[in-house]
């Protein structure tokens, strides 16, 4: 019994550590940057918001965010040594063999989920933000305008994948319906 117990608390803090890596608190903005683009994009209408197409696409942003700073820590592992040692990878709780698949079935599985989605711009939007956050770290962090673009560029894809998802015609009539609201 006593080793029963052990094996399960042992595979709860394994979960914790892989919960600490892919920091999940940050899994609601980007949910709700696609939600509130659905509202905005669709005239604010709350039939939008219960949209499956939504809160898929809602997902979907919510496992880039989740996959891009899993991949963000694999690929500052040297520097969080230092600056960051009770981190998961630096503090050997999980290797960087581990971060590596966990970001990449997260990514795979966004994009899957992505091919099940209509307009096609939506596929286009969480193609372009997998590959620019899976870049960010190894190329673009270092480059601060391009750094900056890119992070933009991602958040601001967000509310317009919920506009899209819920079925606003074309990126005009989601900037049309969003600046009449505001």
């Amino acid at each position: 019994m006593v080793h029963y117990n052990s094996a399960l608390f042992t595979i709860q803090e394994k979960l914790s550590t892989y919960m600490k890596l892919a920091r999940i608190h940050n899994l609601a903005p980007s949910v709700i940057l696609v939600i509130v683009g659905a509202w905005a994009g669709s005239g604010h209408r709350m039939s939008a918001v219960q949209s499956v197409s939504v809160w898929l696409m809602g997902l979907i942003s919510g496992g880039m965010a989740v996959a891009s700073v899993v991949v963000n820590d694999y690929f500052d592992l040297k520097i969080d040594a230092t600056n960051a040692p009770d981190k998961p990878l630096p503090s050997g709780a999980i290797t960087p063999d581990a971060a590596l698949l966990l970001s990449s079935l997260i990514y795979c599985c966004c994009l899957i989920a992505a091919c099940l989605m209509e307009p096609s711009r939506l596929r286009s939007i969480v193609a372009f933000s997998a590959a620019a956050t899976l870049l960010y770290t190894p190329l673009f962090k270092r480059l601060t305008a391009i750094k900056n673009a890119t992070v933009a560029s991602v958040i601001a894809l967000a509310p317009l994948a919920g506009a899209l998802a819920a079925g606003a015609v074309s990126s005009i009539v989601v900037l049309e319906n969003a600046t009449r609201s505001a």
